[in-house]
């Protein structure tokens, strides 16, 4: 995958949380983008690096921007490490 520093377990959190705004479960994520039956699940729980081809899936069925997604979670981090708290 071309974001190689990917928080994982973030990147499936949006997902998730895109996914159950739009009312689908992950079997119907599975069908609608052709990917291997339960691969979507494991994307949400951050345990595969998705493929470019299943990412560009993802965007048209949950019509969501990856790279928009990859910002904010860049940005969280950033925030985190710049904080007090660490």
């Amino acid at each position: 995958m071309f974001y190689h520093d990917l928080d994982l377990k973030r990147f499936g959190k949006y997902l998730r949380n895109r996914r159950m705004e739009l009312g689908l479960t992950q079997a119907d994520i599975d069908q609608m983008t052709g990917m291997h039956e339960k691969s979507y699940g494991k994307i949400e729980r951050g345990e595969v690096n998705p493929k470019a081809s299943s990412i560009y899936k993802l965007e048209v069925v949950l019509d969501i921007k990856i790279s928009d997604i990859y910002e904010q979670i860049r940005k969280e981090k950033n925030h985190q490490t710049s904080s007090p708290d660490g």
